[in-house]
């Protein structure tokens, strides 16, 4: 939602934020977690991970 409401430094932080958990739940891993940080990165050109 961040990064359709035009604020991509906040999305870049909790990307951020969500890949340095030690833990995951079931339905997640931290493979699922880089996949999406890329898709994002890739679909929104602003978007820049940390």
């Amino acid at each position: 939602m961040c990064l359709v409401e035009g604020r991509p430094d906040d999305a870049a932080a909790l990307m951020h934020w969500y890949l340095g958990r030690e833990h995951f739940n079931v339905a997640d891993s931290l493979e699922r977690a880089r996949a999406f940080n890329a898709a994002l990165a890739e679909n929104f050109p602003h978007y820049a991970p940390i």
